[in-house]
């Protein structure tokens, strides 16, 4: 007995530290492990976490996916955590098990939020374009729902993303048998349509571009169809810019006095040719009181800028008369203040040419 207590009395000292579960550190630091754990990568703002928190890589996933599983977190004495916090370890590489799990159930797991992330794993993983055609045909029949989805959408995007422009004609198909300016519009929706005309050539989305500048005027106030315009507006062809820019010209006043009109503006005065450009900017300046307008607004402020940037001659001294008349009032909000000290830094009525490179180089 005496040579047991002993024993007891040194085996402190002897023994490994004792494994710390997660259940047992503070409720705040047991809700963020637990909110690590449940997700399948590591979510951007861990970057910002302290370095032993910090998981390995980006594909680091915890140990634990439930509350079960959180209680079950310890750490040995061998961890890279010295304070009883749980271990990362990397998440294993896909398996044909993985893409079998997958295959035949694209449709039902994109509509979940954990599985849409399978399927777009499953498709950046995918050995071959003919693996990647074979999950995208599960959605056939089923991409004006998935375009709307808040889930499926993403899996949709992946499609045209990683997919041959060639495989995505069904999806451009069933796009165009329903409403596009609808689909524009949409919180979701406007996504898809701005992948298509983004990775799509040029003939091929051609019906697509045709129907959305039909609408253009629409699109422009709305506030996720004016997102679908300004890719429109980037990477159109300049024979689809200038349709695109005539358009918003016949209704310039409606379009600008919405913000996200505003925003469209300051796009489309920024891409195409010169010609289209200074087109639509003497047609602001030609509205009275439109530029003026745009020079104190949050989105239009760097419209206005890009007029003064196209306009020449005649045409600028005009711009810059009107904003001169009107400094004071622009004055007294935050985006116009900026408009009129940078125009002061060189003068109203002088320098115009110094002002249009100034604004160039901005």
């Amino acid at each position: 007995v005496d040579t047991r207590r002993q024993a007891l009395r040194i085996a402190p000292a002897m023994v490994a530290p004792r494994r710390v579960a997660v259940a047992e550190q503070p409720l705040p630091m047991w809700s963020l492990l637990k909110r690590l754990g449940s997700s399948t990568q590591a979510p951007p703002w861990s970057v910002y976490l302290p370095e032993r928190l910090r998981p390995l890589d980006q594909r680091c996933v915890y140990s634990a996916s439930s509350y079960k599983d959180v209680a079950a977190f310890e750490c040995g004495p061998q961890s890279a955590f010295s304070d009883g916090l749980p271990s990362p370890r990397r998440r294993a590489p896909r398996t044909k098990l993985d893409n079998l799990m997958v295959a035949g159930r694209v449709w039902t797991l994109s509509q979940e939020a954990h599985g849409c992330r399978q399927v777009q794993e499953a498709l950046d993983h995918a050995d071959s374009n003919a693996q990647r055609d074979a999950y995208a045909d599960e959605l056939r029949g089923h991409i004006l729902e998935a375009a709307r989805c808040p889930h499926a959408n993403h899996v949709l995007q992946k499609c045209i993303v990683t997919l041959p422009a060639l495989s995505l004609q069904f999806v451009l198909d069933e796009i165009m048998e329903g409403n596009i300016s609808k689909l524009a519009c949409d919180k979701y929706g406007c996504r898809i349509v701005q992948r298509m005309v983004e990775c799509c050539p040029t003939p091929q989305v051609e019906g697509l571009v045709d129907r959305l500048i039909s609408d253009v005027a629409v699109l422009a106030g709305h506030p996720y169809g004016n997102y679908v315009v300004q890719v429109l507006l980037k990477h159109g062809t300049d024979e689809q810019r200038e349709r695109a820019t005539l358009a918003l010209a016949t209704n310039l006043r409606g379009i600008i006095e919405k913000s996200h009109g505003c925003a469209v503006m300051s796009t489309a005065l920024s891409y195409g040719e010169v010609s289209h450009r200074q087109v639509l900017a003497r047609r602001l300046l030609g509205e009275p009181g439109l530029l003026v307008f745009l020079a104190g607004t949050k989105y239009g402020h760097a419209a206005a800028l890009r007029a003064l940037e196209v306009l020449e001659g005649e045409d600028l001294k005009r711009a810059l008369q009107s904003l001169d008349a009107e400094a004071d009032a622009l004055r007294e909000s935050r985006y116009g203040r900026e408009v009129v000290d940078l125009l002061g830094t060189f003068g109203f009525h002088s320098k115009c040419l110094s002002v249009q490179a100034y604004v160039a180089g901005a």
